[in-house]
This record gives C-alpha cells, structure tokens and sequence, in this order.
C-alpha cells in the first residue's frame, strides 16, 4: 500500500473517514500499478507457503516486512494476486485482504 490513512493524514487535513480514505488510496495504487505497468512487489524473495485461516504459513523464515507487496504464483486458486503484508511472524504472515 502506498501509505496508511494515519501516514496521509500527517500531510493533508480531511475530514474523510479512514475506510474513504483508503478505499481512495487503493484505486491510487491500483492506478499506479496499472499506468506504469510495475507491480512494485518484492521480486527478490521466494517463499513457498500455505494459507491456513488467512494466514500464509512458510517451513522457512519470512523475509517481508510489513506494508511489502508479495505476489502468489504457481497456485491453483490465487494465481496471480497482490497482497499487502499485515504482520509478520517468525514462519509466518498475515495480509491486509481477504486471501
């Protein structure tokens, strides 16, 4: 995600609530992505994982950081879809959408 609710409210005075504000700043990104044709996902790590309850479950360390894009590939049933890191855990993470 480009930048929170909270980050953009640092810059830019609204009275807009949050769920409005990042609605818009997804379609922005979305936008982004589209009009320069860069996914701006992190390419230089694999990780093989399970998703269990939402969670995207690894045998090996996760080397993201929260607010990184990852890209599932080579699945069945989530080919090809972006999702922003929520939190992490030591063999495990979280994302912000429904996966």
């Amino acid at each position: 995600m480009l930048m929170t609710a909270a980050e953009f409210r640092t810059y830019v005075q609204t009275e807009e609530p949050d769920p409005v504000l990042e609605a818009r700043l997804s379609a922005l990104e979305l936008l982004i992505r589209g009009y320069t044709n860069n996914l701006f996902q992190q390419r230089g790590f694999r990780v093989q994982a399970s998703v269990r309850d939402g969670r995207f479950c690894s045998g090996s360390p996760v080397p993201f950081v929260p607010g990184d894009t990852v890209m599932v590939s080579e699945s069945e049933n989530m080919q090809g879809q972006l999702f922003t890191v929520k939190e992490i855990e030591p063999f495990a993470f979280t994302v912000q959408e429904t996966a």
